[in-house]
């Protein structure tokens, strides 16, 4: 609920754990659905990324939000801005 007040939630592929069930991993599409329509989910994060570069201005602020290291594109976006 939270994040459905975002202007925009960019949300980066979640990486596969083999031992998680498949019917039991994170499901970055269904959660973006749930956000609603100002949610957007990617496939990795080379797509993010070039997604943000285009549709980020320099004044946005943004929020990185992970347990692993988003390919450091968190520092190209930084330097894209």
């Amino acid at each position: 609920k939270a994040l459905s007040q975002a202007d925009q939630v960019l949300i980066g592929a979640c990486p596969v754990d083999k031992r998680i069930p498949e019917e039991q991993q994170m499901n970055t599409k269904v959660i973006s659905e749930g956000i609603g329509l100002n949610a957007k989910s990617f496939g990795d994060n080379q797509e993010l990324m070039d997604y943000a570069s285009k549709n980020l201005q320099k004044g946005d602020a943004i929020i990185f939000m992970s347990s692993g290291s988003f390919s450091g594109i968190q520092y190209e976006i930084k330097n894209h801005l």
